[in-house]
């Protein structure tokens, strides 16, 4: 008999994944579009109406990933997106 044991992490660590996470009911969300340079995350800020799925089709088991953008950084995503499979649904 084999028994699996996960640890969770510490709850200050939880928070700090959990700030990350953009707020759906706490007033408009906001876009989260990269418009930093290098490694310099800022985000676009502008009202998001969009949520946008994004699955690679490139058969490697990438994760499906979801963002939250502004129409023009929706527009701009859609031109840099080759292969992947995205699905885009009003906010």
């Amino acid at each position: 008999m084999t028994s699996t044991t996960s640890i969770a992490p510490p709850a200050s660590r939880l928070r700090e994944d959990l700030a990350e996470l953009p707020l759906l009911d706490g007033g408009d969300p906001r876009c989260e579009c990269d418009h930093g340079a290098g490694d310099d995350y800022v985000a676009c800020g502008d009202k998001a109406r969009w949520r946008v799925t994004i699955e690679c089709a490139c058969g490697g088991g990438h994760p499906r990933r979801v963002e939250l953008l502004c129409t023009q950084c929706l527009a701009n995503r859609r031109r840099d997106l080759e292969r992947e499979s995205i699905t885009i649904r009003p906010i």
